[in-house]
């Protein structure tokens, strides 16, 4: 399904911010670098001299396509995709005229018990001979960044490119307090946006059955956790 596999890897948090945190275990260069090297088709590159996320994500894509792709399917390391909604979203790309794809996520919250949705629509795909912003219809994939050890957590929230807009005491408050649909607050859970003008709640965790997936993730650590 796919021609090749690109890493692009900074040892600095490319969101413009810094922190005195130590890297997180794992995420060190030479532990994804041997991750990596499974894969004969991978390519990794090492792109320390980008700060902005943005900036480096045009160095990315440029790249890719300066190696003669015709299509771009970004993946963050925390996203999840089912094979069968990946091939139909690829030929609804395929056939469609745009250049940039947008795709909806369902994110897990402090387990693979609970789900939020909303409905920000993230790129997930580029095309190289399209034009203008497309919408991959159907579920996207699933999104494990707040499903996370403790330790990750702050230190994506140390990171983190919205920081300044970082709701106030959102880890110990909201987060580290959750343990049930009954503990979410009356604007939701999401790191930083809340209510919307109306009093809508952006995120609310609901329960998610989990085995409709155990075929892409029963063999993951967090699989018979509780509350991470």
């Amino acid at each position: 399904m796919v021609d090749e596999h690109y890493v692009f890897y900074t040892p600095h948090p490319s969101h413009g911010t810094t922190t005195k945190m130590a890297l997180p275990v794992g995420e060190d260069e030479n532990t994804l670098h041997s991750i990596v090297a499974q894969f004969p088709n991978a390519k990794w590159l090492k792109t320390d001299k980008f700060w902005q996320e943005g900036k480096q994500r045009d160095y990315c894509v440029q790249t890719v396509f300066q190696g003669g792709a015709d299509l771009i399917i970004w993946v963050d390391a925390d996203e999840i995709w089912d094979e069968d909604v990946l091939s139909e979203a690829i030929d609804h790309v395929l056939s469609g005229d745009a250049a940039e794809w947008r795709v909806r996520a369902m994110h897990f919250w402090r387990s693979v018990n609970y789900v939020c949705m909303d409905e920000a629509m993230p790129i997930r795909f580029i095309k190289r001979d399209g034009h203008g912003i497309g919408y991959v219809p159907g579920m996207g994939f699933y999104h494990m960044g707040y499903a996370q050890s403790e330790m990750l957590i702050l230190y994506k929230q140390s990171i983190h490119g919205h920081r300044a807009e970082w709701r106030r005491n959102w880890y110990g408050d909201i987060y580290k307090r959750w343990h049930s649909p009954e503990d979410t607050p009356p604007c939701g859970v999401h790191p930083t946006c809340s209510c919307d003008d109306d009093g809508k709640p952006f995120w609310v965790p609901r329960q998610f059955d989990k085995y409709d997936i155990e075929h892409l993730i029963g063999d993951h650590p967090y699989w018979d956790a509780g509350i991470i």
